[in-house]
C-alpha cells in the first residue's frame, strides 16, 4: 500500500506540470495566431506598365472567387475588398478609365488592370506622388544631360503571320545602323519594348526624330493577344530588326497592337450633313427638318486657345479651300444627333457635340489584316468630292434599290455611306472598315479572310456593288446590241449609249463611267466592224522592257547580198514578234521566213514555233533568217533543207598531244580521228590512254550555216550543189588548186609535207582513215545526210547522195545536210577551204540607232499604246461575220466619251512565259495638272466654251513591293468646289491608319499603280443625278413604307456600326492609332 501511495505523488505532479504546459502553449498558439492573421491582412503587391495600361498583382495567399471580390475604381483611386474582410486601397499615381479596369485571378493571387488615360505618360509608381508625371516625349532637364530618350510612336515596321498553326509572329522594325552595344529587348506576355541607339551612318532617321547618336531610342508595344514571353527572340541585321513573337494561343491575329481604349463614341445618325460650306448639299429625304450646321466646339476649361490636333494626321492648317479658314477648321465639331422619345412616341432628335481629335480628312483605316489594299481604294473614293458630297448630303437616301437581285438591297450603299461619315467627321484618327469588308466577303468569297488582293480587283467590285445597290432602274429591259451597219458614229455611239442606260443608270454612270470605240478590221474580207462600249477604268499597258536582237537576214536568191538587221524587241518577244519586225525591213511575208540560232559554226536551234519565247537569246547570240521559196508563187511542193558547212580533213596539228613540243615540220597524225600529232610512236604510245576514249573521226565546221528552198520537182542533184556552192560562198573562200600529176602525187605522199599520215601501232585500225585514191576527179563536197547537231561521222552508203542527174531527190524525210569540202590534198583533185566575215548590205536604218535601257515612261506613251492597233493573238480570234471564221483581226481603241472622273489603271504586272508573272517597277511620268487625252479621243467636237478634254489628278493608289509580297498606299486631295486645280483638303498621304500631308511634289513616284483624275471646267450638280432622257418609267415619289425600308436599314446599318465600335472598345481593339504595313500583293 505505501509503494502505490509513493507512486501516486508523482502522478499529480506531472499532470500539474503537464497542464501548466498545455495552458502556457495555448497563450503561445494564440498569440501566433493572432500575429499570422495580421500578417494575412497585409496585401502584398507588385505593379506594372506598358504603354496603355497599369497592371497591379496582389498576393491574397489562397484562391478566391471572382464573385467575392469587391473591386472600385475611379479615374483616381482604385480598391479592392477580399471575403476574408481584408482591404487594399491605392491613391493612383496618374487618372486611369475607372470603366475599364477588370480583374484576372490566377492562383493565389488577383491582378487589377487598369487602361492609362493618357498613354504618353509613363508612372514612376503606382502610388500618387506629390511630383508632376513625367511624359516620355518631354523629359526632364536632368534626363536631357544624362541620357536623352524619345519614344518612337509611328515607326515603320511589318509583321506577317506564319508557322505550321499560324503561332509564330514575326515583327520587322525598319531602323538602319541599329548600334548592338545599346540594344536591349524585352518580352513579357502582353508584348515587348525595345531600347537602341543608332549610329551617325543613320543620318535621315536622326533628323526625322531631331536627336542624336547619344539619344535612346524606346518603341512599347502591346500585342493583340498573350504571347510566350521566354520563347520569343529577336534577330539584328543592318538594315533592320526582326522580332520572332510565339502565340499563347494559336490563332489569326487581325492586327498587330492592341489599341489605346477610347471611350465608346455615339454612332452617326441617318441625319447626313455636308462636311463643306462651298458647296450646299441636298438635303436627306428622311428628314423633314434641315440638317444641323457644323458648331463651334466649346474651349476646354482652363484653356484659352483651341485644342492641338496630332501631328501625323495633319492639322487644319493643312486645309487649302479658301472657303475654310484656319480659326474654323480648328473649331469644327461633328454634329451628331441623338434619339429621345417625345411624349407623342415619336423619335425627337438632338444634337450633341462631339470634339474632333483630327482635321476633317485627316481620318485613317484600320488595317484588319492584309486590307491595305481595300484601305488605299476606300480613300482614293472618299476623296472624290461628288461622290463623298453624294452619300453625305443624303442624296443616295432616294435611291436606295432594294428590289436588285444583283445587289445588296442597299447594305453595300448604306455601309459605304456610314465609312464615309466616319472618315469625314474628324472623331476618330483612325476607323476600322470591318463592316464593309464583311459585307463584301457576303457578294464575293475570294475577299473572305486575310488574304492578299489586287486594289483594282476590288475598286471594280466596290464600284459595280454600288452601282447596283443605287441602280435608278428597278425593271430593266431586254436590249439587243447596236450594229453600226455604216451609219454615222456619232449615230451609233448615242444609240449604244441610250440603251446601256435602259439597264444601267446611277452614280457611278453618271460620274466614273465612259464609252470608248472599238474598230477590228478582218485581214482576209476588209470586214471593219465599229462598237461602242462602255468603260469604267482605263487599263493602260506599259512599255516593256526591250533589248536589241541581231538578226542576219538571207534572200532566198543565193546572189543577193545578205542584210544584218538591228531589231529592238520587247524583252519577252516571240519569234512571231522578230518576224513581224523582220516583215517591216523587208517585206518578206512572216510565214515565208525561218529562224534559228546558230552556236560553234553549227545549227543550235531551229524556231518552229511562232510562239517560241526569246527570252534566252543574248546580244552576243547568233540569230539567222532566212526566205523560204513561197509555195504559191512556186505553185507545187517546196523542199527546204538546212545545210552546214565541213571540212573532212581537219587542219595538221603544230604540236604534239604527248610531249607538247611545237615542231616546225610535221607532226605524224592520228590515221583514226586525224585531229592529233605526235612526234613518234612513242609518244603515241604514251598518250593513247588518254586519247583513245576521244579517239573518232569528227568532221571540223568551216563557215556558217544555211537555208535553202527549191521546188520538189527541180530538187536535182546538180541544182541542189549550185544552190550550195552560191550561199557557201557568203561566208568560206575556196581555192582549187591545179591539177597535179601522178607521180607528183606519189612522190608527194611519200615525203613528210605538213599533213602527212605516220602508219601506227596495230590498236589503230589504219583501214579506217580516208582513201587517199578515192574520188578522183570528183565534184569539190560532198552531200550527206547528217544529224541536227551535224557530229555524227558521214555514212558511205546510206547518207551521202549520189549524182543522178535531173532526177529529183527523195529529200522527204531530211532537213539537215552537209556540206563536206573535200580538202585532203592526197586527192588529186581538192580544194583548200577558209572562213571568212560575211560581208552584209548597209539598208537597216536603225543601225546606229542609240539605245538606252534607261529611257524614260510617260503616261502619253501608255495611252498611245493603249490606242494604237494590235492584231489579236490565236487565243483572242474574232468571229469574222463576212468571213464566217475566226479571224487574227486588227483591233483599235478610241475614247468616244469622257466621264468626270477618269480612272487609269498601269498594268505594272505582265505575264512571262506564260506562267511567271512579272512587275515593271519603271517611273511612270504623269501630270498632276493638265492631262490632255485629246490626241485619244475621237468622239464629237468639243464645243465652243465646253470643257475640254482636260485633267487634273486628285488621287494615285501606289503598289510598294513585287509579286510575292507588297503594300499599298495612297495619296489624296480633295478638289475645290469651282477649280480642279485648287483644292478643299490638299494632298495626303495614306498609309491605312496614318495620314500625313505631303507636298505635290511628292505624289509622283515610281510605285504609282492607279490614277484618278477629275475632268477640268465640267461642273457635276448633284441635282442632276437621275435626271435621265433614258428612263423606262416616270419616277413618282417614293411612298411612305418605301422611305421607312430605308429609314429601317439606315438604322440597322448604324446600330450594327455602333455595336461593332462598343465591341471593340469593350475587348481593346478600337481604332489603332499605329495599324501594321501588311505584306500583300496586289495584294
Amino acid at each position: 500500500t505505501a509503494r502505490r501511495r509513493l507512486k501516486r505523488r508523482p502522478c499529480i505532479m506531472d499532470s500539474k506540470r503537464h497542464e501548466n504546459k498545455r495552458r502556457k502553449e495555448k497563450e503561445n498558439s494564440s498569440k501566433d495566431s493572432e500575429s499570422k492573421g495580421e500578417k494575412r491582412r497585409i496585401l502584398k503587391h507588385e505593379w506594372s506598365q506598358t504603354r496603355s495600361e497599369v497592371s497591379a498583382t496582389l498576393d491574397v495567399g489562397f484562391p478566391v472567387d471572382s464573385n467575392q471580390v469587391t473591386l472600385k475604381c475611379t479615374d483616381g483611386e482604385c480598391s479592392i475588398t477580399l471575403p476574408d474582410g481584408r482591404h487594399w486601397e491605392c491613391e493612383l499615381f496618374a487618372p486611369v478609365v475607372g470603366e475599364y479596369t477588370s480583374l484576372i485571378h490566377k492562383p493565389k493571387k488577383v491582378v487589377v488592370k487598369m487602361v492609362k488615360k493618357d498613354p504618353s505618360i509613363n508612372w514612376c509608381q503606382l502610388e500618387k506622388s506629390e511630383e508632376e508625371p513625367l511624359r516620355p516625349d518631354v523629359p526632364t532637364q536632368d534626363d536631357k544631360e544624362e541620357n536623352p530618350t524619345t519614344e518612337l510612336t509611328n515607326p515603320k515596321y511589318d509583321y506577317y503571320e506564319s508557322g505550321a498553326n499560324g503561332d509564330t509572329v514575326t515583327v520587322t522594325l525598319f531602323v538602319k545602323s541599329i548600334s548592338k552595344e545599346t540594344l536591349n529587348v524585352e518580352f513579357h506576355d502582353a508584348g515587348f519594348s525595345v531600347r537602341f541607339r543608332t549610329k551617325n551612318t543613320n543620318s535621315e532617321f536622326l533628323e526625322l526624330h531631331k536627336a542624336t547618336e547619344e539619344t535612346t531610342f524606346v518603341w512599347q508595344v502591346n500585342v493583340k493577344e498573350p504571347i510566350r514571353a521566354a520563347e520569343c527572340r529577336h534577330r539584328l541585321s543592318p538594315c533592320k530588326l526582326e522580332l520572332i513573337l510565339k502565340k499563347a494561343v494559336p490563332a489569326k491575329w487581325s492586327c498587330l497592337e492592341l489599341p489605346v481604349k477610347k471611350e465608346p463614341v455615339a454612332a452617326p445618325s441617318n441625319t447626313w450633313m455636308p462636311v463643306s460650306r462651298s458647296v450646299p448639299l441636298a438635303a436627306s429625304p428622311l428628314e423633314s427638318s434641315t440638317p444641323i450646321p457644323l458648331a463651334a466646339a466649346p474651349e476646354r476649361a482652363g484653356c484659352s486657345e483651341p485644342p492641338t490636333l496630332d501631328s501625323s494626321a495633319g492639322d487644319a492648317s493643312s486645309l487649302h479651300a479658301p472657303t475654310l479658314k484656319q480659326e474654323e477648321a480648328k473649331k469644327q465639331t461633328c454634329a451628331v444627333p441623338t434619339q429621345r422619345t417625345p411624349p407623342d412616341g415619336g423619335v425627337e432628335r438632338s444634337p450633341v457635340v462631339l470634339e474632333p481629335e483630327v482635321a476633317l480628312g485627316y481620318t485613317g483605316l484600320d488595317n484588319l489584316g492584309n486590307t491595305c489594299f481595300m484601305n488605299s481604294v476606300l480613300q482614293c473614293l472618299a476623296n472624290t468630292r461628288e461622290f463623298r458630297d453624294y452619300f453625305l448630303g443624303g442624296v443616295f437616301q432616294g435611291e436606295i434599290n432594294t428590289e436588285n437581285p444583283l445587289g445588296m438591297r442597299g447594305e453595300l450603299a448604306v455601309a459605304f455611306a456610314v465609312l464615309l461619315r466616319w472618315l469625314w467627321s474628324g472623331a476618330q484618327r483612325s476607323y476600322a472598315p470591318s463592316r464593309l469588308k464583311s459585307l463584301i466577303s457576303v457578294k464575293a468569297p475570294q475577299f473572305t479572310g486575310f488574304a492578299q488582293h489586287d486594289a483594282q480587283e476590288f475598286m471594280a467590285f466596290l464600284l459595280d456593288g454600288l452601282h447596283e445597290d443605287l441602280n435608278r432602274i428597278h425593271n430593266k429591259p431586254y436590249v439587243e446590241s447596236v450594229d453600226s451597219d455604216n451609219r454615222p458614229d456619232e449615230v451609233v455611239a448615242e444609240e449604244s449609249w441610250s440603251r446601256y442606260k435602259l439597264r444601267n443608270d446611277s452614280i457611278v454612270v453618271d460620274l466614273f463611267q465612259g464609252q470608248y470605240k472599238s474598230t477590228v478590221i478582218c485581214p482576209e474580207c476588209q470586214k471593219v466592224s465599229i462598237n461602242f462600249d462602255p468603260f469604267l477604268y482605263l487599263s493602260v499597258p506599259l512599255p516593256k522592257k526591250q533589248k536589241i536582237f541581231v538578226v542576219h537576214f538571207y534572200r532566198w536568191d543565193p546572189d543577193q547580198a545578205p542584210i544584218k538587221l538591228r531589231l529592238r524587241l520587247n524583252q519577252d518577244a516571240r519569234v512571231e514578234d522578230l518576224k513581224d519586225e523582220i516583215f517591216k525591213k523587208t517585206h518578206v511575208s512572216p510565214k515565208n521566213l525561218r529562224v534559228l540560232e546558230v552556236y560553234n559554226r553549227k545549227i543550235y536551234k531551229v524556231f518552229n514555233r511562232d510562239d517560241d519565247s526569246l527570252m534566252d537569246i543574248t546580244p552576243k547570240d547568233l540569230i539567222f533568217a532566212f526566205e523560204i521559196l513561197d509555195r504559191d508563187v512556186a505553185r507545187e511542193k517546196v523542199v527546204e533543207v538546212a545545210v552546214v558547212q565541213r571540212l573532212l580533213m581537219p587542219h595538221a596539228a603544230t604540236t604534239c598531244a604527248s610531249c607538247g613540243v611545237a615542231k616546225l615540220e610535221a607532226l605524224k597524225r592520228c590515221t583514226r580521228c586525224l585531229r592529233v600529232g605526235y612526234c613518234n610512236r612513242t609518244c603515241q604510245t604514251n598518250h593513247w590512254h588518254q586519247h583513245k576514249s576521244v579517239c573518232k573521226f569528227v568532221p571540223e565546221l568551216i563557215g556558217l550555216p544555211f537555208v535553202l528552198s527549191l521546188p520538189q520537182s527541180q530538187a536535182t542533184y546538180p541544182n541542189l550543189c549550185r544552190l550550195m556552192e552560191a550561199y557557201s560562198r557568203h561566208s568560206v573562200n575556196v581555192f582549187q588548186p591545179p591539177v597535179k600529176s601522178n607521180k607528183c602525187a606519189l612522190d608527194a605522199a611519200a615525203g613528210t609535207p605538213p599533213g602527212s599520215v605516220e602508219p601506227l601501232e596495230a590498236e589503230l585500225d589504219e583501214a579506217e582513215g580516208l582513201d587517199a585514191n578515192s574520188n578522183e576527179g570528183g565534184p569539190m563536197f560532198g552531200v550527206t545526210s547528217v544529224v541536227p547537231y551535224a557530229e555524227s561521222c558521214p555514212s558511205k552508203v546510206d547518207f551521202v547522195f549520189e549524182d543522178r542527174g535531173n532526177e529529183p531527190l527523195d529529200l522527204s524525210r531530211v532537213y539537215y545536210l552537209a556540206m563536206d569540202w573535200r580538202n585532203d590534198q592526197r586527192q588529186e583533185s581538192y580544194v583548200l577551204v577558209e572562213s571568212k566575215e560575211v560581208e552584209y548590205a548597209t539598208v537597216d536604218d536603225d543601225c546606229n540607232l542609240p539605245f538606252s535601257e534607261e529611257d524614260g515612261i510617260s503616261l502619253d506613251q501608255c495611252l498611245t499604246l493603249f490606242t494604237e492597233p494590235e492584231v489579236l493573238s490565236p487565243q483572242e480570234a474574232w468571229y469574222c461575220p463576212g468571213c464566217k471564221e475566226h479571224r487574227q483581226a486588227t483591233k483599235e481603241l478610241s475614247l468616244w466619251r469622257l466621264p468626270p472622273v477618269l480612272i487609269i489603271q498601269l498594268k505594272r504586272f505582265s505575264f512571262t512565259r506564260s506562267i511567271f508573272r512579272d512587275k515593271i517597277d519603271k517611273m511612270v511620268d504623269f501630270p498632276i495638272n493638265g492631262l490632255d487625252v485629246g490626241p485619244y479621243y475621237c468622239g464629237p467636237a468639243c464645243e465652243s466654251g465646253g470643257p475640254q478634254p482636260v485633267y487634273d489628278l486628285f488621287a494615285v493608289i501606289n503598289h510598294h513591293g513585287g509579286m510575292l509580297g507588297g503594300h499599298y498606299t495612297a495619296f489624296g486631295r480633295c478638289t475645290d468646289a469651282t477649280d480642279t486645280r485648287l483644292s478643299e483638303v490638299g494632298w495626303r498621304l495614306f498609309d491605312d491608319s496614318r495620314v500625313n500631308a505631303v507636298s505635290d511634289a511628292r505624289v509622283a513616284t515610281s510605285a504609282a499603280y492607279m490614277l484618278f483624275y477629275r475632268r477640268r471646267n465640267a461642273p457635276f450638280e448633284l441635282s442632276s443625278c437621275g435626271a435621265s432622257a433614258w428612263r423606262p418609267r416616270a419616277v413618282t415619289a417614293p411612298s411612305q413604307k418605301l422611305l421607312k425600308d430605308r429609314e429601317n436599314l439606315l438604322d440597322q446599318e448604324f446600330s450594327a456600326q455602333n455595336d461593332a465600335n462598343n465591341n471593340r472598345c469593350h475587348y481593346g481593339v478600337v481604332a489603332p492609332d499605329d495599324a501594321s504595313v501588311d505584306m500583300d500583293s496586289p495584294d
